[in-house]
């Protein structure tokens, strides 16, 4: 039986949450003889601690969305494939390549592993593996972390400003997209615009589980969603419709599918939330796929 080398990024919300000692005993409980190397990571060594690797063993890699990027970034050239336990905040990814929702139920069901290849997507020469949102996602993610940095009455105040402005639609940016350089530019006036690196489940078995879930990491495709609330109430609809896993049918919902996209703003420079990190970036974004070019290890999980 083939040891299971275990990375985990100590800053994780999920390890946050449960404390390093109760992960660690929670893994070596569920794997018992089948752990390697067992190591919790400062977020700032991860990518030294990923650069060493020299070991042959399969590697579970515990954190979010960001940390997996980081990941990628630097074992995906490597032909190196890693897995991802779900100890982010969003676990998005985690779950797209079969983890439960939570750390505790993927361990409770975990079997084995195997290697697989999905598509990544990149703009302006940055890799995301989820999705890159422009508008009001990366304005209330920074809020959030000036919230985090300073609790301070203005501080928070600022948040709830921003949560307003979004769910209201006032938070909005002209957009123009293209398919191609030579394409006239089709505007779009949006409150957030995603563009997911292949598209999301529409209405799937369990949309309560699976309400970003992706039906597929390699069909080269991108998939663009733009959400335009017109009032408050029309965001609590789409907010409550994300809830229920429906939101794709909102009527406020546009989407559509490209190999390619160009997105021009108004402005010189653009905030945009790449896999929950929000970025700076310059106009115009140049939007595509590198097909079935980075190796993951997809987790099987038992079966009742």
């Amino acid at each position: 039986m083939n040891k299971i080398d275990v990375f985990i990024n100590k800053s994780g919300g999920s390890v946050l949450r449960l404390g390093e000692e109760k992960v660690s005993s929670l893994l070596k409980e569920s794997l018992g003889e089948r752990i390697g190397d067992l190591m919790v990571v400062e977020s700032g060594d991860m990518s030294n601690t990923l650069e060493k690797i020299a070991s042959k063993n399969p590697l579970l890699i515990g954190g979010g969305d960001g940390t997996a990027v980081c990941a990628a970034q630097i074992l995906g050239p490597k032909g190196i494939p890693f897995g991802i336990l779900p100890l982010g905040t969003m676990n998005l990814l985690a779950q797209d390549l079969g983890s439960h929702p939570t750390f505790e139920q993927t361990l409770s069901a975990f079997d084995d592993v195997q290697v697989d290849k999905i598509d990544v997507g990149m703009v302006n020469g940055k890799m995301f593996l989820c999705s890159a949102v422009i508008g009001f996602v990366p304005e209330s993610a920074v809020a959030r972390e000036e919230l985090r940095e300073e609790t301070s009455l203005a501080a928070l105040t600022k948040f709830l400003s921003t949560i307003k402005r979004g769910m209201s639609g006032e938070i909005k940016e002209t957009l123009y997209l293209q398919a191609k350089e030579t394409d006239e530019p089709f505007p779009l006036e949006t409150t957030a615009l995603i563009v997911s690196n292949n598209r999301f489940v529409q209405n799937g078995a369990d949309p309560m589980a699976g309400r970003f879930l992706r039906e597929s990491l390699k069909d080269g495709k991108l998939a663009v969603y733009s959400a335009a609330p017109q009032s408050v109430l029309d965001g609590l609809k789409i907010a409550f419709s994300m809830w229920q896993g429906n939101w794709q049918d909102n009527e406020s919902i546009l989407s559509f599918e490209a190999e390619e996209l160009i997105v021009n703003t108004k402005d010189r420079k653009i905030l945009i939330s790449l896999d929950g990190e929000p970025v700076e970036m310059k106009s115009p974004l140049h939007f595509s796929l590198k097909r079935q070019s980075i190796p993951v290890l997809r987790l099987n999980m038992k079966t009742a």
